[in-house]
């Protein structure tokens, strides 16, 4: 009696532990982000929510994990994406991730251009010395 109860018990704890980790195992080369985010939600029931828009600016994904949390697994997938990604319940919120300029940057625009040259004179405009 005791022991059946002892393995009821450790088997409980051991479901409850396996849906709080969710651990994934992946091995993947060049492959595209919307084949990587398949494998991941085939594996952990987790949903992606992405536009279209962003699947396409996104570069190909290499990465090889075994029994690697979820939390971990998505941020080295978006380590060197113009992406990021937000875990809510059951679900991956993908997003374009916003530049930050430094206040001692000048923005690229503004970089790009010629500077001015020549010489500004008023018609009416006379030297007094």
């Amino acid at each position: 009696m005791k022991l059946t109860t002892f393995m009821t018990l450790f088997g409980m704890l051991q479901i409850s532990f396996g849906a709080i980790g969710q651990n994934i195992s992946l091995s993947e080369k060049n492959s595209s982000l919307a084949k990587v985010f398949k494998k991941i939600s085939t594996q952990t029931g987790y949903g992606f929510l992405v536009e279209g828009s962003l699947l396409k600016m996104s570069r190909p994904v290499t990465i090889e994990t075994r029994n690697t949390d979820i939390n971990r697994v998505l941020t080295e997938i978006f380590r060197n994406q113009p992406l990021t990604f937000v875990l809510k319940d059951q679900s991956v919120i993908v997003s374009a991730k916003k530049q930050q300029l430094s206040p001692f940057t000048i923005p690229q625009r503004r970089q790009n251009r010629d500077p001015t040259t020549g010489k500004y004179q008023r018609k009416d405009y006379k030297r007094k010395w």
